[in-house]
């Protein structure tokens, strides 16, 4: 059997150079190709890693919107207590007042025990004899 030579020409010598020019290409394409693939990935994993940041700030802020909420019931009540102890005090004052004019009328009332008192000592000195002898 005879084998046939395979004759090279010019068209095949540049259907050869196009050919390794289109691999060339063709392996540039699939390198961007791949570098393109990664970027990608890494904004995948950015854009998930922001979203549990996210999710996380969401959280937190639910937590301090709870909070606040907490505080404010809190002020809620002390301001409640505080109005109540303010009653509480001007009561107290009420009956302090009342007390120190009856003190007063007291005070008064004992200054004039006291007057009547040295009326009757000086009037029973006048009328009693001075010698106490009977007595004896």
């Amino acid at each position: 059997m005879k084998v046939k030579e395979r004759v090279v020409t010019d068209r095949t010598v540049k259907n050869v150079d196009r050919n390794a020019k289109v691999t060339d290409r063709t392996a540039k394409n699939v390198d961007r190709n791949a570098k393109v693939t990664d970027r990608t990935a890494r904004n995948v994993d950015r854009i998930g890693k922001v979203t549990d940041r996210t999710e996380k700030n969401v959280d937190r802020n639910a937590k301090v919107t709870d909070r606040t909420a907490k505080n404010v019931d809190r002020n809620a009540k002390v301001t409640d207590r505080t109005a109540k102890n303010v009653d509480r005090i001007g009561k107290v004052m009420d009956r302090t007042a009342k007390n120190v004019d009856r003190n007063a009328k007291v005070t008064d009332r004992t200054a004039k025990n006291v007057d009547r008192n040295a009326k009757v000592t000086d009037r029973t000195a006048k009328e009693c004899p001075t010698d106490w002898t009977f007595w004896k």
